[in-house]
C-alpha cells in the first residue's frame, strides 16, 4: 500500500475501526494504545453516519470487527 492513495471507502472504514479508542487491543502479537478518546470516535461515528448513512457504517464497522482492516 505504500506511495498509493486511499480510497473514500478506505478512509470510511479507518473511521469506523472501534480499535482506534481501546486500550491495549491486539493484532498479532502486536499490543496497540487507544489513538483517540471514546468520545472522539463516536462523535466522528455520528457524522459518519450522518454522511453515509447507517447501513453503510454498519457494514464497515463489522468488517472492521472480523479483523478486515485497512
Amino acid at each position: 500500500m505504500k506511495g498509493e492513495q486511499l480510497t473514500e471507502d478506505e478512509i470510511q472504514r479507518m473511521f469506523t475501526n472501534p480499535y482506534y479508542c481501546l486500550e491495549n487491543w491486539t493484532v498479532g502479537e502486536d499490543i496497540h494504545p487507544a489513538l483517540v478518546t471514546e468520545e472522539v470516535w463516536v462523535k466522528a461515528g455520528v457524522n459518519l453516519i450522518k454522511e453515509i448513512g447507517a447501513e453503510k457504517y454498519l457494514k464497515h464497522l463489522l468488517e472492521n470487527l472480523k479483523g478486515n482492516f485497512v
